[in-house]
């Protein structure tokens, strides 16, 4: 098929297809492992300047005569998976490899070499505006497959340095990525297809809270507070390493004990807040932050937010009150818990 190059770059298409292949590889975190996409597509593989430098003895200059081009190329072969994107990793960096290879993975998912006839994907048989114009599409679709809009406008990573930190992007390219994203940010109150069911997919990632106080590790959109120490110092930490494990109650979607906490009461009310045996309060909530009088002494908590709280938080990560649990006794200090993990991991010589 040899079908006319569109008079301008077709964005919007371009963008809707790199979601669609996030969303069909399964990809909900970043940055964005693009030869794991490309092997993915089982049409497609992959080939570096290093490893043919090293097999055939080219030079890297051999090369970019051969397939005349510096950066990467997608090229048409007569092998079992007909197209192989050759790409030059001995003078570039990671972070414009990564671009590179989603750049022509665009070129390969837009069809450019099937609708606008294989022959012509080098340079010579294209025009200089066919040629923009394609390399445009591309560019749409590596900018959307490695920086999702929705996702960076959703997770606020909109300026240089949060691109460079959760995309891998580099140092122009998040440049450039910033600006686009943030003359859309005022207006993005519709949803292109894919668009919230990616949103969601990142879920998870986007919403990642580490306390470098307690160690610990949880999700949630709206925390500002920790729900186990109760700092308000919490940041975004993709990792799972020497993350604390807090113990907690048990507890259903409402945060309502499956067994009392307290006298280990099994038989629970469906309908019923407190323990029918010893009267305890089966929900962990926030009860607020405790009061003192003049003298020291306690004398009740207030400003409680009232929101339920999963089973093993001692604060609530919303205003920092206490959890009903921890208030009540039920759940230790995340002190006392930490310095006893710590004490049983030493090793007496």
């Amino acid at each position: 098929m040899d079908s006319q190059i569109p008079s301008k770059p077709r964005f919007h298409y371009a963008e809707e297809k790199a979601r669609q292949v996030l969303l069909y590889c399964h990809v909900s975190s970043m940055p964005i492992d693009v030869r794991s996409l490309i092997k993915s597509s089982n049409k497609c593989t992959i080939k570096r300047y290093s490893k043919l430098m090293e097999r055939y003895g080219f030079s890297k200059q051999d090369l970019v005569d051969k397939f005349g081009n510096d950066g990467a190329i997608l090229y048409h072969t007569q092998n079992t998976k007909p197209y192989t994107i050759i790409y030059n990793d001995v003078d570039k960096p990671e972070t414009r490899i990564n671009w590179t290879l989603a750049h022509e993975l665009g070129h390969f998912v837009l069809k450019h070499h099937i609708e606008f006839d294989e022959t012509k994907l080098a340079r010579g048989g294209l025009t200089d505006d066919e040629y923009k114009i394609l390399d445009a599409e591309a560019d749409a679709f590596a900018a959307e497959l490695l920086s999702p809009l929705m996702i960076m406008i959703a997770a606020k990573w909109d300026t240089k340095d949060a691109l460079i930190q959760h995309t891998g992007l580099s140092n122009m390219a998040a440049r450039n990525r910033s600006r686009a994203i943030r003359k859309v940010k005022i207006f993005k109150e519709c949803y292109f297809k894919y668009e919230r069911e990616l949103y969601y997919t990142f879920y998870n990632h986007i919403y990642k809270k580490f306390c470098p106080e307690c160690k610990t590790s949880f999700i949630d959109r709206d925390a500002k507070y920790c729900p186990i120490c109760g700092e308000h110092n919490l940041i975004w930490k993709n990792t799972e390493e020497n993350i604390m494990k807090y113990s907690g109650i048990l507890v259903d979607e409402n945060s309502k004990a499956y067994t009392c906490p307290q006298c280990e009461n099994e038989e629970i009310m469906p309908d019923g807040d407190h323990c029918m045996i010893c009267g305890f309060y089966l929900i962990n909530k926030c009860v607020g932050k405790r009061q003192y009088d003049e003298y020291g002494d306690l004398v009740g908590f207030k400003d409680a937010c009232n929101k339920p709280l999963p089973g093993n938080a001692r604060y609530c990560p919303y205003c920092g009150g206490e959890s009903s649990f921890y208030a009540d006794g039920i759940l230790n200090d995340w002190k006392i818990e930490k310095n006893t993990l710590y004490d049983d991991t030493i090793i007496p010589f």
